[in-house]
């Protein structure tokens, strides 16, 4: 399994999160996936539970770094940053949203 298994998304959410490890991953989507009201972010989440509890935590390693590595080569900050803000953020709701 390698990095063109997972989504541009599911990639962002990977990036994101850098915890380090496959385990901490699922944990912390587990535990941010009941804020998320839009259905779209949740199935990008569970789609990257699903795919990286399929892995040895030696395939999760390789495809943590090349990910790390396609970001940091490829995205520049500001479009890093508009994703990233629209996936952590989307859970909120409008009112909430209005005051950033």
């Amino acid at each position: 399994m390698d990095a063109e298994y997972l989504t541009i998304e599911e990639e962002y959410l990977v990036y994101m999160f850098d915890t380090g490890s496959r385990t901490e991953l699922i944990d912390e989507l587990n535990r941010i996936i009941p804020y998320y009201d839009d259905l779209e972010v949740r199935e990008i989440a569970e789609n990257v539970i699903k795919k990286v509890s399929a892995m040895t935590e030696e395939e999760f390693d390789r495809v943590a770094l090349n990910i790390l590595i396609d970001f940091d080569d490829d995205e520049t900050d500001e479009e890093f940053d508009r994703v990233a803000l629209n996936i952590l953020f989307d859970f909120r709701d409008d009112e909430t949203e209005e005051e950033y």
